[in-house]
């Protein structure tokens, strides 16, 4: 950084003077809203965008959120782009509604952000809840998403589906700490989410490319099959522990 306080190229900002803000985007999440922001009480500023719901979300967010703007819904990619140009701080993490962050990885991101990071962007380990157990095995595990940016080094990428925050360069580093995710209440939730995910696949292939050709379908057989994996899986582990209860 030069005498003038510009960032330049190649340099980092010493965050020991800057400030994190906290972004969510939600739409009838008040099963979940107020556990995500409990977890993020921490930080210095909290920014809820919501989709208009009507289960009482945005209320229950205003207990707790710096900040709580409620505009339509026009896609993730874009909903977070607006949420991070929304913050008074360039340090965003973005946080979903079914998402918690661990104390441990609290813990970290703010002793990272009292010194100097070596990244401008950073990538979090988030371990999913599913049928009671923590899943840490098969493709779900470790599921590394960049959560934690300066937005003034990239943007979230545009994508219908698997949305994600793109840097404009270098690469971005890892944190140790856990995001925890609750993402389905149970299997007909799962079976719900899928075909909406998948949906949105198909329209965002259709976009881009055209007809859906032979490798865009295996990308969506694929995510039902990780379901089904993953769903096998933890109920062979349920019927293995209760063979050996007394």
């Amino acid at each position: 950084m030069g005498v003038d306080g510009q960032l330049h190229t190649g340099e980092f900002v010493r965050l020991a003077d800057v400030k994190l803000t906290v972004t969510v985007i939600t739409y009838n999440e008040a099963d979940h809203i107020q556990q995500a922001l409990e977890s993020v009480a921490w930080a210095d500023e909290i920014i809820v965008v919501d989709s208009g719901s009507t289960d009482g979300t945005a209320d229950l967010a205003r207990a707790r959120a710096t900040q709580v703007i409620v505009r339509g819904w026009p896609g993730y990619s874009e909903q977070k782009n607006f949420a991070a140009d929304s913050a008074s701080n360039d340090w965003v993490l973005s946080l979903d509604a079914d998402e918690r962050i661990t104390p441990e990885l609290a813990a970290e991101i703010r002793g990272m952000l009292s010194g100097v990071p070596q990244a401008r962007g950073y990538r979090i380990r988030r371990v999913s809840r599913y049928l009671g157990r923590w899943i840490r095995s098969t493709d779900w595990f470790p599921d590394y998403q960049l959560r934690l940016y300066d937005r003034r080094a990239g943007c979230w990428n545009g994508l219908r589906i698997h949305e994600s925050f793109r840097l404009n360069s270098a690469a971005p580093g890892k944190l140790q700490g856990e995001l925890h995710h609750y993402a389905y209440r149970d299997i007909s939730h799962h079976l719900k989410k899928i075909d909406t995910y998948t949906t949105l696949l198909a329209e965002q292939s259709h976009e881009q490319e055209g007809e859906p050709t032979l490798s865009r379908w295996r990308s969506t057989r694929a995510s039902r099959s990780s379901a089904t994996t993953c769903f096998a899986w933890v109920s062979w582990t349920a019927r293995r522990a209760s063979s050996f209860r007394c």
